[in-house]
């Protein structure tokens, strides 16, 4: 700084300079701290979110919560959610290489509840159990008895499922209902493989299925036991020719025996006639009323 000032000012200039600056000096006002702490707010709000290392554990993905884990067990100790790569049902309780394997039979208590589920859900369940979160791409369930909408969204609301298969189980809203196919439709942008029971379809459906944007190609889509209303044929077929593969379609629609009859041989025809290519496979049937055996397949767990 010396340096400087003698670079620019004679050692005189330098001194008025200085005796001037301390001439025109405003003197402190003591009354500036009272007024500060008269107007001082103790909890304040800020855009900054409270605690970081809170604040990251709580909205980190996978793939960064597995990096903090493994740099330290502080980080786990404040987040003890175990990362979980696949969820299935076997012929014994383990948890090895982030897959936990229940039986179909096991208790409650053995049911976690904070696991983080990251691939695939395989499992045939009398209860399902609540996880922390679930990013899921392939998801089978089967036999869980009542499934309440809720539940789905808790496994199908992050958007990126490629494969769903709900077999067993009946699906109902808030109001005991069955939910209608659009309303589902509306949290799988990336289905691939669809394969539900208990749905209901109306007039609006066709309307409201052809508004959504897929980000995938339909491979294959079975619904059975579909109640409902009788819907536009010609908008359900454009909402398949827009969506499906063009390599391989399969499309199996079975309607309950109440369904309204001359409309589903009607829409068979319809769907026969359709433009189709040498790949795609139409079936339209009525539910014959036939019980599942009950007998379900064991994985090892191993």
């Amino acid at each position: 700084m010396e340096e400087a000032e003698y670079q620019y000012f004679t050692p005189e200039e330098a001194d008025d300079t200085q005796s001037s600056d301390e001439e025109d000096l405003i003197p402190f006002d003591k009354s500036i701290c009272r007024r500060f702490y008269d107007t001082y707010e103790a909890y304040q709000e800020f855009a900054l979110p409270g605690p970081i290392v809170r604040y990251v554990l709580e909205n980190a993905g996978h793939q960064v919560l597995r990096k903090l884990f493994a740099s330290c067990k502080y980080f786990f100790a404040k987040q003890q959610t175990p990362i979980c790569y696949g969820f299935r049902t076997g012929q014994r309780e383990i948890y090895k290489d982030e897959s936990l394997t229940l039986n179909r039979h096991s208790k409650k208590e053995s049911f976690p509840k904070n696991i983080y589920i990251t691939g695939y859900i395989n499992c045939r369940l009398n209860v399902l159990p609540k996880f922390y979160r679930c990013e899921a791409k392939f998801i089978d369930i089967h036999s869980c008895g009542h499934l309440s909408f809720d539940e789905l969204k808790s496994l199908i609301g992050h958007g990126g499922v490629v494969k769903l298969k709900i077999g067993g189980c009946k699906l109902k809203d808030e109001k005991n209902e069955c939910v209608a196919l659009e309303t589902i439709m509306e949290f799988l942008p990336n289905i691939v493989d669809l394969d539900l029971n208990n749905v209901k379809i109306t007039e609006k459906t066709t309307y409201a299925l052809t508004k959504i944007k897929f980000n995938s190609k339909f491979e294959s889509i079975f619904i059975y036991l579909i109640s409902g209303e009788p819907f536009k044929a010609e908008e359900f077929s454009k909402f398949l020719i827009v969506n499906k593969s063009d390599q391989y379609f399969h499309c199996e629609l079975t309607f309950c025996k109440k369904f309204n009859a001359d409309f589903v041989q009607n829409l068979e025809k319809f769907m026969e006639e359709g433009p189709t290519s040498d790949y795609d496979y139409f079936k339209v049937n009525v539910d014959s009323d036939l019980e599942e055996s009950g007998d379900e397949f064991e994985t090892d767990s191993d």
